[in-house]
């Protein structure tokens, strides 16, 4: 017979996951100060272990949800000279189109760089283009 409290252990665990990766991807980065035109963040950090993970992330991001649940407000002033990964560049929502967005999306060494591509407003939201 096996101990109840080891599966709902294990089912604890698993609903935690799961709350976060919705979380994740329901939630919009909005900034608390202007940024710069060509302001480089990064490197992102992903917490999917197989790359099949993080493609069906970013399928979920880039669906539209212009009605989000969650706002996440960032100072990205003081994260800018940070050598370490930020942790609120995933949650950072896909754009419409490409006309809309303000970050543009880039691999250097093998890790994942946000850099904006004009100047942004405080207040504004932060959105990426992902192509089709």
């Amino acid at each position: 017979m096996e101990d109840p409290g080891v599966q709902r252990g294990i089912w604890d665990g698993d609903a935690k996951t799961v709350q976060q990766c919705l979380t994740d991807i329901f939630t919009s980065v909005y900034t608390t100060c202007d940024i710069p035109e060509n302001a480089i963040f990064g490197p992102c950090v992903l917490s999917h272990t197989s790359l099949y993970d993080s493609i069906a992330f970013i399928a979920l991001k880039s669906t539209d949800k212009r009605t989000v649940p969650y706002i996440f407000r960032v100072d990205t002033s003081a994260a800018n000279g940070s050598s370490e990964g930020l942790m609120w560049l995933r949650l950072v929502q896909s754009a419409r189109e490409r006309e809309e967005q303000n970050l543009e999306a880039y691999i250097k060494s093998g890790q994942l760089f946000y850099r904006s591509l004009r100047r942004i407003a405080k207040d504004e939201e932060l959105l990426v283009w992902n192509g089709k």
